[in-house]
């Protein structure tokens, strides 16, 4: 596993230069879906690998799609305002010493597993009373994020985790609208803490980055630059949890084209599904979601992957 404590510092950017590269996304590559779907029906696959084929193959941009070099992106950050979260830092050394499950399985896969902590020593303001993070810091996390996407990358999983995220996540699900979600993820004492930072921040409710600059955490702001820049290298990515479920949801809200080659890893609750279906996500469903299993949820999707461009080739 490669561990990688501390951002590098980024170049100066603000969020128009975000919404610029956007403007640059590519379109899935139809005719590779197309050969991938043929070739499903001659062999008489069922429907969720046929789904799975044709899906890597127009975002790959090439039939056969190739499983050889996966990799599993993990991302820690801690948040101004607490929740009910373990300990970041119990999870971060059974990641680097190998005792997370999720450590086993990219052996297993030969997946390629990058932990990044996301300056813990400093967490985001607490969103009760300011803005998280300045734009300067949140589009520099993002950028930070792109990083992750690396030539000769067949597909990513992203998944991130810290204390505060779950509360965050509600927040911001709250602020675009998704109440169920938000009523998932909050347990009843911090009721007060949304309630508080829903009338803060609601102004700003039109603007997904600035929701994120406001709300969320470095670990969602860089999720978010990976499947910005993985859509950019045409790379598959597997999301999970809902830490990056909602921000998924906010690059939606930024460009309604930008998450289709996004697959959800479910953790098996009606909310979550239901707001992967709004994005029109693929989604499997997979486990509850806790920090001594991240990553799993995404990487037990592995096999399939592979099986369907193994089949193909």
């Amino acid at each position: 596993m490669t561990s990688s404590p501390e951002p590098a510092p980024a170049p100066p950017q603000d969020f128009a230069d975000i919404r610029r590269v956007l403007t640059e996304i590519l379109p899935p590559d139809l005719p590779a879906a197309t050969a991938a779907r043929t070739f499903a029906a001659q062999e008489k696959m069922a429907a969720l690998p046929t789904e799975i084929l044709a899906w890597m193959a127009a975002w790959q941009g090439r039939f056969p799609p190739r499983f050889e070099h996966p990799r599993i992106v993990i991302y820690a950050a801690d948040h101004g305002v607490g929740g009910a979260e373990g300990d970041t830092r119990a999870a971060i050394d059974a990641l680097r010493e190998g005792r997370a499950p999720v450590c086993a399985l990219a052996e297993k896969h030969d997946a390629d597993l990058r932990l990044y902590e996301l300056n813990l020593a400093a967490p985001t303001a607490d969103f009760t009373t300011i803005a998280a993070m300045t734009e300067a810091e949140c589009a520099g996390v993002i950028v930070y994020g792109m990083m992750a996407v690396e030539m000769g990358v067949d597909a990513l999983a992203l998944c991130g985790f810290g204390r505060g995220a779950s509360l965050s996540a509600a927040v911001l699900a709250g602020l675009m609208g998704h109440e169920d979600v938000a009523a998932a993820l909050l347990s009843p004492q911090d009721q007060p803490i949304m309630d508080k930072a829903v009338a803060l921040h609601a102004d700003a409710a039109s603007d997904p980055l600035e929701l994120l600059r406001r709300v969320g955490g470095r670990e969602m702001a860089a999720m978010l630059g990976v499947m910005i820049a993985a859509r950019m290298a045409r790379t598959p990515v597997v999301l999970e949890g809902v830490n990056a479920l909602v921000a998924a949801a906010l690059l939606h809200r930024l460009d309604d084209r930008a998450l289709r080659h996004c697959l959800f890893a479910g953790n098996g609750t009606a909310a979550a599904t239901r707001l992967a279906e709004s994005l029109e996500l693929s989604h499997v469903d997979g486990e509850a979601e806790s920090a001594a299993a991240i990553g799993t949820a995404s990487a037990a999707l592995f096999p399939l992957l592979r099986a369907a461009s193994v089949v193909a080739a």
